[in-house]
C-alpha cells in the first residue's frame, strides 16, 4: 500500500495496489457541522473540528497490454504428434495387411495339389487278364493331410506330406476285396518346422500314436481298369488316427501304371472326432475339418 501526502489544503491519497482502489481523506477549507459541510471562511482545525469522512473510489484498471494467454506452440505440438501417430497407425495397418496377403499368397502357392492319378502315365506292362493276387504299396507313394487356416482374416491352405507309407491290397479280377494303408504320422512335414512340431508333439502326439491307418471294410467292385483308363470309385472303411477309429468313406481314382497300379484317395475328417484339438492362436485359426490324402503305387507281390 502506498500513501501520498499532498498538502494541508489538498488531499491525502491512499492507493491499494492489489484492489486498485483510491481512499481520499478530504481536508477542505470548511468545517463539519451536524451532518453537512458549512462554509465558515476559516481553516480546518484538526484539534477541534470533527474528522473528515474518508471517500473510497475504485475503478477498473486499464489494460495496457494483451492478457496472458497460453502460447499456441503446445497446441501445435500436440496436433503434430497426433498426426504422426495417425500416420504411423495407418502405415502399420497397411503393412500388416500387405504382409498377411503376401504371406498367404506364398503359403497357398506352396500347398500341394490334391493327389490324383495322372492322365498321362507310363503304359501298363501287366497282363490285364491276370491282375488277381496281393499287391504291395512301394516306392513313389505319399500321404499326408490338408487343412484350412485363417490368418488375420485371410484364407490359407496348408498341406503336409510324407513318403513313409506302407500297405497291401487284395485284387480279385477287377475288384479290390481288401486293402490297408499305413502312414507314419510323425514324418509328415510342411514348409514350417514350427507348425510340424505342433502337429507332431501337441495335436497328434505321435510319440503315443505314431501311425494312421486306413482299412477297407467293403469290397470295391470294378475298381481296376484295363489299358490306360481311369476309374473313380468310393471305398468304405475305417480310419484309425490318434488312437481313435472311425468309419469313413474315401473317394478313389485307380489306374494301371507301368508295373503296377496308381491309387489316389481323399478321406474327409473332423479332427475333434479323433480327439485332435485344432490350434486357435487368435491371429491364426485352423478349421476343425480337414482331409487325409494319399497317392500310392502298388505292384503285384512276387
Amino acid at each position: 500500500m502506498v500513501t501520498s501526502p499532498i498538502g494541508w489544503f489538498g488531499t491525502t491519497s491512499v492507493r491499494d495496489q492489489r484492489t486498485r482502489c483510491t481512499v481520499t481523506n478530504a481536508t477542505p477549507k470548511t468545517t463539519i457541522s451536524g451532518h453537512g459541510f458549512l462554509r465558515t471562511g476559516r481553516a480546518y482545525r484538526p484539534g477541534t473540528d470533527p474528522q473528515p469522512i474518508p471517500r473510497v473510489t475504485c475503478h477498473r484498471p486499464r489494460v495496457t497490454s494483451a492478457p496472458n494467454r497460453p502460447s499456441p506452440r503446445p497446441r501445435r505440438r500436440l496436433v503434430v504428434v497426433l498426426v504422426v501417430l495417425v500416420v504411423v497407425a495407418v502405415v502399420a495397418v497397411v503393412a500388416v495387411a500387405f504382409g498377411t496377403r503376401a504371406y498367404t499368397s506364398g503359403e497357398n502357392a506352396k500347398a500341394s495339389a490334391t493327389p490324383t492319378v495322372a492322365a498321362s502315365r507310363a503304359p501298363s506292362t501287366l497282363d490285364a487278364q491276370d491282375l488277381s493276387g496281393t499287391w504291395t504299396v512301394g516306392d513313389g507313394s505319399e500321404a499326408g493331410y490338408r487343412v484350412h487356416e485363417v490368418l488375420n482374416g485371410s484364407d490359407v491352405t496348408v498341406t503336409g506330406r510324407t513318403s513313409d507309407v506302407t500297405g497291401t491290397a487284395t485284387v480279385d479280377g477287377t475288384t479290390i476285396s481288401a486293402a490297408t494303408i499305413t502312414v507314419q504320422v510323425g514324418t509328415i512335414a510342411t514348409d514350417s518346422a514350427q507348425r510340424d512340431s505342433y502337429f507332431r508333439d501337441s495335436a497328434l502326439d505321435t510319440q503315443a500314436f505314431p501311425t494312421a491307418t486306413f482299412t477297407l471294410t467293403e469290397p470295391v467292385s470294378d475298381a481296376v481298369p484295363t489299358g490306360s483308363g481311369t476309374t473313380e470309385v468310393r471305398a468304405t472303411g475305417t480310419l484309425e488316427l490318434h488312437g481313435v477309429t472311425k468309419p469313413v468313406t474315401a473317394t478313389l481314382q485307380v489306374g494301371l501304371s507301368g508295373d503296377g497300379v496308381d491309387v489316389s484317395g481323399t478321406v474327409p475328417i473332423t479332427f475333434s472326432d479323433y480327439s485332435v484339438q485344432a490350434p486357435n492362436l487368435g491371429f491364426v485359426k485352423v478349421d476343425d475339418a480337414g482331409a487325409v490324402e494319399f497317392l500310392v503305387h502298388a505292384s503285384p507281390s512276387s
